[in-house]
């Protein structure tokens, strides 16, 4: 087998999450304000809310009053995992704990590749020691996982922020506690080559997980 080749981290620029409003729940709200400006006009000109239109927007303020409950209360979703793999974490109070991984998606595009992934343990109020999990000085992030190309024979490490003094990267901050319901985290690397259809994600603690590509 021949010698695996680095690819160095890119340095990237800032990102920004954009929280999208669920459509439905939008068009509720509009409903209400629509119906809540309908009126009838009386003989001088003036807007005079009758009865029924007073009694159908309350109807429909208590709709989507309703709707937005119902949506609020409903569980998130838990994405299949496209692998689990067992291994062990360094705690800050218990030495070594079994601990769980779950590569939830691997999706890349010409511009970056970004795995999501989730950590859990058995035990609950478990506090994971970063240095595990970090690269650079700071020790607070999961950005020493790494993927893996066996067909490329090519090891892809997590983008930087500031690589001259490698101190972040494009990645979650290491959890502060861990316990029997995961912990979704994320990381961003280099976009993959057109070539590679499967890695291994390399998480430290763990055996190497094969996934497939997903691609945009």
């Amino acid at each position: 087998m021949g010698t695996t080749t680095r690819v160095p981290a890119q340095r990237v620029g800032w990102q920004h999450r954009v929280r999208t409003v669920t459509p439905w729940v939008a068009g509720a709200a509009v409903l209400v304000f629509g119906l809540a400006g309908c009126s009838d006009s009386d003989s001088d000109g003036e807007s005079t809310p009758t009865a029924s239109s007073s009694a159908s927007a309350a109807s429909s303020e208590d709709s989507a009053q309703a709707l937005t409950d119902q949506y609020l209360r409903s569980p998130s979703p838990t994405p299949s995992a496209l692998a689990t793999v067992n291994g062990t974490i360094t705690t800050l109070t218990h030495g070594q704990e079994p601990a769980q991984a779950q590569i939830l998606s691997l999706r890349t595009t010409d511009v970056s590749t970004v795995l999501r992934w989730s950590l859990s343990t058995s035990s609950a109020d478990v506090q994971p020691d970063p240095v595990q999990f970090s690269v650079g000085k700071l020790h607070t992030n999961t950005g020493a996982i790494q993927l893996i190309s066996r067909s490329t024979n090519q090891r892809f490490e997590v983008n930087r922020w500031l690589l001259e003094d490698e101190r972040s990267c494009t990645c979650s901050g290491t959890p502060v506690k861990l316990g029997p319901t995961g912990v979704e985290l994320s990381a961003e690397f280099p976009p993959l080559p057109d070539a590679v259809t499967e890695v291994q994600v390399q998480i430290p603690g763990f055996p190497a997980a094969s996934v497939p590509v997903s691609r945009a």
